[in-house]
């Protein structure tokens, strides 16, 4: 069965922190995120991110996200892995939810997850869920 699902995520903690400066403005961070989903999609999800600065407007990463809560009657967690782009204020980012990750009501789960983000409140994920029959 595949579902899809948009939540509405609010940014509650977000510390970065450069691990190394690279000739200039160049850099490598590490983040640690956490954010709130409401919406048909509720819970809390844990997010590190590897970033690469090659400006100081613009990056790209890699991540993985945890994420405990509930979609209607299926209560539990699954890990996302990710990558994006953040450039001129704007975060493009795709991630893949993690096969054999998912605990509880989410146990099986596989999927895609998509999202356009302008700003750190109130910004959508597209989440597509593929449950086992």
């Amino acid at each position: 069965m595949t579902q899809e699902v948009t939540g509405i995520f609010n940014t509650t903690s977000w510390e970065e922190k450069t691990y190394r400066e690279i000739d200039g403005e160049k850099k490598l961070t590490k983040v640690e995120m956490v954010q709130q989903c409401t919406g048909e999609l509720t819970g809390e999800s844990s997010i590190e991110y590897l970033m690469f600065y090659p400006d100081k407007d613009t990056s790209r990463y890699l991540g993985l996200e945890h994420f405990q809560g509930k979609l209607g009657e299926r209560e539990g967690s699954f890990v996302v892995e990710y990558t994006g782009v953040y450039q001129n204020g704007i975060v493009h980012q795709e991630g893949t939810i993690v096969e054999g990750s998912g605990t509880g009501g989410f146990e099986g789960v596989t999927g895609e997850v998509k999202a356009t983000i302008d700003g750190h409140n109130d910004y959508p994920i597209t989440y597509t869920f593929h449950f086992p029959q």
